[in-house]
């Protein structure tokens, strides 16, 4: 799964051809078939939803296709079937062969024992289900089968790769594992195992060579014998590669890969070769801070969204599209949220030197009986992630308590999430625990974590964290973030998910939006495109908005002030005690009103380039940036710098704060100098005082010197409001623990 293979096989691309068979059972489609039932014609890859006659159907799907064969003396078929959603089982020639199989991100490698010169005809039985009670679910499919950003009626069955038929040796190798258990300046003590499947009892010769990709370095290969058994074989390996070259993530150092090959020479039949990229780093996590190759590193991150909402629509073009977005966006990481991706992403963030965050594809509650299928799917992705250096964390369950619809308050949703959250959850306890045991013990490359989301407080120690201020009424405004940094700072050390919800542009908001929302309106929009109506009119004051470019202004000052309002501190608790984190969201697998930063044809929100400056890895922001403030009293501003770089920066900044009646109420520039990964910095005050009502606009310009000649410039504008003397603010205005930096 992910390797390239290099092979002397004749390899058959099963394209063409294909027909399908929607079912309700096993029994019922070869009944259809043996009547002479017509089946429907089938483009793959793709979903069976697209196919006419099929976009409500869940459940079972035979696709068959007819193929020549020519298999020499001595050699044998192999079926290769990739990204096959959800439960599959293949028939040859009237005959079973391999096992039912469930998943969605792996290859089987399937032989076919009874394939023969000519004619051969293949099924392959896809099955789907819808899931009947969301609390229980029994398909192991995260959020394409249960989240608030993907419509309910959506159907990821069916063939999302192009099946091949591989006509081979004997013996055929399928997939390389390896790390550095042991890894320093001088030396890398490399080791692995390679998984392969015999035909017959073999004597092998197992030839495993290491090669640097694109720099000189030393090459290590080794050559060893081993007795192969009929069926599946794990051979283990181990070289030594001298003066290795680390992977170091971007802003760090430069992302060494190395070419691993495996040849398998049997002493009867032809040789056959798979190759692989890995790379070699350390990753330690210590009360979420985090050290790669020993070096401390601060994680900016955000949420990474399916790009397509089928699988067969991810294409190489937009997931790179998306590292390219993750990159102008200035963070270092990206989460993939509750999904697999093709293997096309992890090699390109190996390459670029982005790092990942994989989550297991577990979204909410499962049913129990399903623990033996997900901790055998966990095993797997473990497998298809290992030889990705960019992969530094993977979690086994996203938000492990009860939940429906985040979009809707029932009393016994509130009563139910509450006792998962405070009390026993055989999802976090039994089902997600059992996972991370199993893959921390055979994988020591990466960080595990047990679940994500869980708060920390005086009934249970807590870990990474949703903090949704600003945006669930539950949480309450976003000023709540300050009372959880002062009261419960263990649920700061690394915030997972937060943000709001927002229109798109105004240009991909009319493909789906009226110009004139009526309830009627309002209702389709939250019921097809995500928005959650009741938490946005509890921040937003949408009846106020006469026009659709309001709502759009509207929505997305919101979610700029809630994400901005959050990164600004966590930045400014930068190590103390904060990690990192991960925004929510960067882009949208539908067209809609979701929490992304990029809409789903591509195009960056306004508030795409505002964030971005807010996580530039050297920076100056605005504490306590946009507030509330009444005529007459002065805003007790402060502007801080923090640099996440391993060298030293120099920043030059120009600050002035402006009335909206013109009226320049401060105004002076300064400079600062950033040692290399430092923790905030008290850089100046900035203190003015309204005397009429209004919003005061504070700009922040920066400026770095790359070089003698070469200037980058970045802006901030913070938004001050500024209320009438009878009128109240809302919260305390700077949090207890900021008040000793303030001169106040």
């Amino acid at each position: 799964m992910g390797a390239r293979r290099q092979q002397l096989a004749t390899r058959i691309k099963l394209a063409d051809n294909w027909r399908l068979l929607p079912a309700k059972s096993r029994a019922n489609w070869r009944m259809q078939a043996a009547s002479g039932t017509s089946m429907l014609p089938a483009t793959l890859p793709g979903p069976w939803q697209m196919v006419s006659g099929l976009e409500n159907h869940f459940g079972m799907v035979v696709y068959q296709n007819e193929v020549d064969l020519k298999i020499p003396k001595g050699q044998y078929a192999t079926l290769k079937l990739s990204r096959a959603c959800y439960q599959t089982r293949v028939l040859c020639n009237d005959r079973w062969v391999g096992k039912p199989e469930a998943g969605y991100f792996q290859t089987r490698w399937i032989h076919l024992p009874n394939a023969e010169d000519g004619s051969n005809v293949i099924n392959i039985e896809v099955t789907c289900e819808r899931e009947k009670d969301l609390t229980q679910k029994k398909q192991i499919l995260g959020i394409f089968s249960h989240w608030d950003m993907l419509p309910a009626d959506l159907n990821p069955g069916g063939i999302h790769d192009i099946p091949e038929i591989w006509v081979h040796g004997p013996v055929l190798p399928t997939q390389i594992r390896c790390f550095a258990e042991q890894l320093t300046e001088q030396e890398a003590h490399v080791v692995g195992e390679v998984d392969l499947f015999a035909h017959t009892a073999s004597s092998v010769w197992l030839k495993v060579g290491v090669w640097p990709l694109g720099f000189d370095a030393p090459v290590a290969q080794i050559e060893l014998p081993y007795q192969l058994k009929v069926g599946k074989n794990t051979r283990l390996f181990s070289l030594s590669l001298e003066e290795p070259r680390r992977w170091w993530p971007k802003g760090m150092g430069d992302p060494n890969l190395y070419r691993i090959e495996v040849t398998v020479t049997p002493d009867k039949g032809q040789t056959e070769t798979l190759a692989d990229v890995v790379g070699f780093r350390t990753v330690e996590m210590s009360d979420y801070q985090f050290r790669i190759n020993g070096e401390k590193l601060f994680l900016r991150g955000t949420n990474l969204a399916p790009v397509a909402p089928y699988l067969s629509h991810m294409t190489s073009d937009k997931l790179d599209s998306a590292l390219d977005h993750a990159e102008a966006f200035n963070v270092n990481l990206l989460r993939v949220h509750c999904h697999v991706l093709p293997q096309h992403f992890y090699r390109e963030a190996d390459r670029r030197g982005m790092l990942v965050w994989q989550d297991m594809p577990l979204q909410w509650l499962y049913h129990p009986k399903t623990l033996p299928e997900i901790r055998r799917q966990g095993r797997r992705l473990s497998k298809y992630i290992y030889n990705h250096p960019s992969v530094i964390l993977f979690c086994c369950a996203n938000e492990p308590i009860y939940m429906e619809d985040t979009g809707k308050v029932k009393v016994k949703q509130t009563i139910l999430t509450l006792w998962n959250f405070f009390g026993p959850s055989h999802m976090r306890d039994v089902i997600a625990k059992s996972v991370w045991r199993d893959l921390k013990k055979k994988d020591t490359t990466r960080i595990y974590l047990q679940s994500s989301g869980e708060l920390d407080t005086p009934l249970a120690e807590g870990g990474d964290t949703h903090l949704y201020a600003g945006w669930y009424p539950a949480f309450g405004p976003v000023e709540r973030f300050d009372w959880f940094a002062e009261k419960m700072p263990k649920n700061i050390r690394f915030v997972s998910e937060f943000g709001a919800q927002s229109l798109p542009n105004i240009e991909s908001a009319r493909a789906f939006l009226p110009e004139d929302l009526t309830d009627a309106a309002w209702k389709k929009v939250a019921a097809s495109k995500m928005a959650q109506i009741p938490n946005m009119k509890h921040w937003v004051d949408l009846d106020a908005c006469q026009t659709l470019e309001d709502l759009v202004e509207v929505t997305q000052r919101c979610q700029l002030r809630v994400s901005r309002y959050i990164i600004d501190r966590l930045r400014f608790y930068k190590y103390s005690p904060a990690g990192g984190f991960t925004h929510f969201l960067l882009n949208e697998t539908i067209l809609g009103v979701t929490w992304s930063v990029v809409d789903a044809t591509g195009v960056p929100k306004d508030t795409f380039k505002t964030l971005s400056n807010s996580l530039m890895p050297a920076n100056i922001f605005l504490l306590p940036g946009e507030e509330k403030i009444n005529v007459g009293e002065m805003y007790p501003g402060m502007l801080y710098g923090v640099n996440d770089e391993k060298i030293p920066v120099h920043l030059a900044w120009r600050v002035s704060a402006v009335h909206q009646s013109g009226e320049i109420l401060e105004q002076y520039e300064g400079e600062v100098f950033l040692e290399p990964d430092s923790e905030s910095k008290r850089c100046a005050s900035l203190g003015f005082v309204p005397a009429q009502e209004g919003f005061v606009d504070v700009t922040i310009d920066i400026t770095r010197n790359e070089t003698e000649h070469q200037a980058k410039h970045w802006r901030h504008v913070y938004r001050v409001e500024v209320l009438g003397p009878q009128r109240k603010k809302v919260g305390k205005l700077i949090p207890d623990r900021l008040r000793q930096f303030f001169k106040v």
